[in-house]
């Protein structure tokens, strides 16, 4: 028997003790919520909720890098950081968000956005931001073909867990104890711990990074885009709706609809299963090859192929219209 049942009183009171250190001024608030967050990881009672997570990463970033042997200022010099400062606008600026409750963590030259459903969230507005992602793929690979580098975008499903303050306390350099044998807190000291919730125990997050860090040895090539069967199982738990066409003469499409009438397919050539030992479990992976807009998204119906060298011919083609590519 765990001592928390052996003593079912015990976090009533500890809580207890926590609250009348904060009234008395022994402790921040910022110490008392992160007791509070022990308290529920210890006690087992904490929210799981469902997650969408986008991974891009920069394809090629790391050979270049390698070959100014690392020194920030020859890759300056060779236009590096311009290609990190353009990719990161791209990527993590430049793409609308669909809900108040997505948060966007970049490393270094990968960008990940993470979407919390929990408090509710749009279908139509989702649709759009899956479109958005899409779109901002292809601007990227387009604009940095020259440079030698391209882009994998991976969606993913999974679900979160927080088990700590947002804003976690500063790290402690000593105890305080003093006569008062209630003050068994840490105080804080100077080191930040910087630990947002919503990437806090995200399995969508890892397993975003996961199947595009399998690279080309798995079905997982550069300069396209990928939708895990994860983040479809995510889709129909909280919209009830499958897109992917089951019964369908062309089962090659992922379609986002309402009510008979479609919005947004997402063809598909390929289903990689990437073996990846850290998930362990069978993945399928949808690898994009084209992606047709309806009026009813839209307001025009419109095609664009995903294929690397089929998105470069697309896009020659609109600048000779005078389209805009978002360029460098």
């Amino acid at each position: 028997m765990s001592q928390r049942e052996e003593n079912p009183d015990t976090e009533t009171g500890v809580m207890g003790m926590v609250e009348e250190a904060l009234r008395r001024g022994d402790i921040s608030p910022g110490l008392a919520e992160k007791a509070r967050w022990n308290m529920l990881a210890d006690a087992q009672d904490l929210d799981v909720f469902d997650s969408f997570c986008t991974f891009m990463d920069l394809g090629g970033y790391g050979n270049a890098l390698r070959a100014s042997n690392w020194d920030l200022e020859k890759a300056q010099q060779q236009g590096l950081i311009q290609d990190l400062a353009y990719f990161f606008r791209m990527g993590a600026h430049a793409i609308p968000s669909p809900t108040s409750e997505e948060r966007i963590l970049v490393l270094n030259d990968g960008i990940a956005r993470t979407i919390d459903p929990a408090h509710g969230i749009d279908m139509l507005a989702m649709t759009t931001y899956v479109r958005d992602l899409v779109i901002a793929h292809c601007q990227i690979l387009y604009n940095l073909r020259s440079r030698d580098l391209g882009i994998r975008t991976v969606l993913a499903g999974g679900q979160r867990i927080q088990y700590a303050p947002h804003a976690e306390p500063k790290k402690a350099s000593d105890r305080v104890f003093g006569d008062d044998p209630d003050r068994i807190f840490w105080v804080e000291g100077n080191t930040v711990v910087y630990n947002p919730y919503h990437f806090q125990m995200n399995t969508a997050f890892s397993r975003a990074f996961l199947i595009e860090s399998a690279g080309h040895d798995e079905g997982i090539h550069r300069d396209r885009i990928y939708i895990d069967a994860h983040w479809i199982d995510v889709w129909k738990g909280i919209f009830g709706r499958d897109p992917v066409q089951r019964n369908s003469s062309n089962t090659s499409i992922l379609r986002f609809q309402l009510d008979g009438f479609p919005w947004l397919d997402l063809e598909y050539d390929a289903i990689a299963t990437p073996s990846i030992p850290k998930i362990g479990q069978p993945i399928e992976v949808f690898q994009l090859s084209h992606m047709r807009e309806y009026k009813s998204l839209a307001g025009d119906e419109s095609t664009m192929p995903l294929k690397p060298e089929e998105v470069i011919q697309e896009f020659e083609q609109r600048k000779e219209t005078g389209w805009a590519s978002n360029s460098r």
